[in-house]
């Protein structure tokens, strides 16, 4: 059920806020979306149960799916004339050909990318490790 709320909440933004863009602007609607965020961040460093978890997560899903609808259209705004009809296949999404010229990473870049990532998952985990040493260190400590 928990695992479920953040679809939830990515659909349901979709479909409720889906032209809100439209509407009030693209930067307002990114600033909310990025407000959403940090709330739903918020709400995870709070948590204490199941009940928060789940408010936690529904509002991240909100936070995407905000962040989704309104990607995709400015996406399709910075399109160069001519080309706002015109698209091509990239990672199984359609994005307009202006923004698959420009966005193409070169094959050593994606190689240094996947070395930093593994790097940043390592420290990030290391970093949890001795949070949990610290917060209990007689847990560590063997008793004989």
């Amino acid at each position: 059920m928990i695992f479920a709320a953040y679809a939830v909440g990515v659909i349901t933004a979709l479909v409720a806020f889906g032209r809100l863009s439209d509407e009030v602007g693209r930067r307002r609607t990114l600033l909310g979306a990025l407000a959403l965020s940090a709330l739903s961040a918020a709400v995870f460093l709070i948590t204490q149960g199941p009940g928060l978890l789940l408010v936690g997560r529904v509002l991240s899903g909100l936070s995407a799916g905000i962040f989704t609808g309104t990607a995709t259209a400015a996406i399709v705004d910075f399109a160069e004339p001519g080309e706002e009809g015109s698209a091509c296949h990239r990672g199984g999404t359609r994005l307009p050909r202006a923004d698959c010229r420009r966005a193409q990473p070169r094959p050593r870049l994606v190689g240094v990318g996947a070395l930093a990532q593994a790097a940043s998952l390592r420290t990030a985990g290391l970093v949890f490790a001795a949070a949990v040493a610290c917060r209990n260190p007689q847990r560590w400590v063997p008793t004989s």
